[in-house]
């Protein structure tokens, strides 16, 4: 059975200096023409990150072997990047020094595990949105904090840092009120980046992800801060309450406004990739059941240059009429999507644009965790192995996931 998604891992490079465009153009093209022999039409896309350098050999590539190849650059990473315009000076100190605690300091692991009966979250850079969810845990641990820090016995100089914030009672209602919005507003593009760097056909459920954290970022509605504003108003003063609230909200306001503008502005590169993921849920049996799409839906398909020929989209239209009396009894998205696309036998060209389709990715994960198992295999004292067995060792565990 070929309906099924799979990812491996065929070429890991090491490189003592970085490269061009036009050299990663050339490496790129080496590597899929001549080493492994794929012609120009199995290509549909790649994923990557908002680096130009990629940019740029893609779009060589492109020109000249993969003239169907999308590219796709990673949605995921744009998430991520809202988090880093969140604008909370005294928070971004204090998660810095409460991080340095607990990275050097086993005895304040322990500690807090014993104070909170939970471990300590951790901050990985190869991890989105880590730092978020150590600062949520400081939210909900809110309480504790002062207590335990003032009972720790190690790190003197974190301690103190930390202490300074807490005993100011400024600074620690600045701190709380930062906590609450960071939480608050991180929350919708914390919980879609994830759903997005899954495996799996995801790619037809991008567009919907996309515009729930985008309608969730334009209603900017955050409990948690306006419930903390409240507490710091004196009791019955609701403007004191909503001037704290719009100070708290004003911390997160840039980055909010960098996501609606890659979100809607059209000269945004991400743009037209949503535009592609809003076209794609016509392979998602119970969206199309929901839409019941027209002739000019499937022209939006020519979005992905695999599908971009006049006949292609002719016969899509043509047996159009057919795909919707086939979800017309669809009531949920069925469990297996790939399955129930695998059983339309009365649909040979949707089934087969399908199997297109269904390769895509709204994010650049897969590669990502090559990058996290060579932090996570590899000590300092293995850095100079051989390319070749270093490769072998990553292919061995990142394949051996599936």
């Amino acid at each position: 059975w070929d309906w099924c998604i799979q990812q491996r891992l065929v070429r890991f490079h090491v490189l003592s200096k970085s490269m061009s465009g036009q050299q990663l153009a050339r490496e790129l093209i080496t590597c899929l023409s001549v080493k492994f022999g794929l012609p120009s039409h199995k290509i549909v896309a790649a994923m990557r990150d908002g680096a130009a350098v990629n940019g740029a050999a893609l779009r060589s590539v492109k020109e000249i072997m993969y003239p169907e190849l999308m590219d796709i650059i990673c949605s995921s990473h744009t998430l991520d990047n809202v988090g880093k315009r969140f604008q909370t000076p005294i928070l971004t100190d204090f998660s810095q020094w409460w991080i340095s605690l607990f990275a050097r300091s086993p005895a304040a692991r322990i500690a807090w595990r014993e104070r909170t009966s939970i471990d300590i979250r951790s901050c990985n850079n190869t991890r989105w949105w880590s730092l978020w969810e150590v600062q949520n845990q400081l939210l909900t641990h809110f309480g504790d904090l002062l207590p335990f820090v003032q009972d720790l016995q190690s790190s003197p100089s974190a301690r103190q840092h930390l202490l300074d914030i807490l005993l100011n009672p400024e600074q620690n209602q600045q701190l709380c009120m930062e906590l609450a919005v960071t939480v608050d507003a991180g929350l919708p593009f914390v919980t879609k980046t994830y759903l997005m760097e899954g495996d799996g056909d995801i790619a037809v459920d991008a567009y919907d992800n996309l515009q729930e954290v985008a309608t969730a970022a334009a209603l900017q509605n955050y409990p948690n801060t306006r419930a903390l504003a409240k507490k710091y108003a004196a009791a019955d003063d609701e403007e004191r309450a909503e001037e704290i609230y719009q100070e708290a909200r004003r911390c997160v306001w840039p980055a909010i406004t960098y996501f609606l503008q890659k979100f809607n502005h059209q000269d945004s590169p991400l743009f037209g990739i949503v535009r592609l993921f809003k076209a794609l849920r016509l392979f998602c049996p119970l969206r199309v059941r929901k839409l019941q799409p027209g002739l000019n839906h499937v022209d939006e398909l020519r979005l992905l240059p695999a599908l971009d020929s006049d006949d292609t989209i002719q016969h899509l239209k043509n047996e159009l009429d057919s795909l919707l009396v086939a979800v017309e009894d669809i009531e949920e998205c069925p469990p297996n999507r790939l399955q129930w696309w695998c059983e339309q036998e009365k649909l040979p060209e949707w089934k087969k644009a399908a199997r297109a389709v269904f390769c895509l990715a709204p994010s650049s994960a897969a590669a990502e965790r090559v990058f996290s198992l060579l932090k996570a295999s590899t000590a300092d004292s293995q850095a100079s192995l051989l390319e070749d067995h270093l490769e072998i060792m990553l292919q061995l565990q990142y394949n051996r996931r599936s």
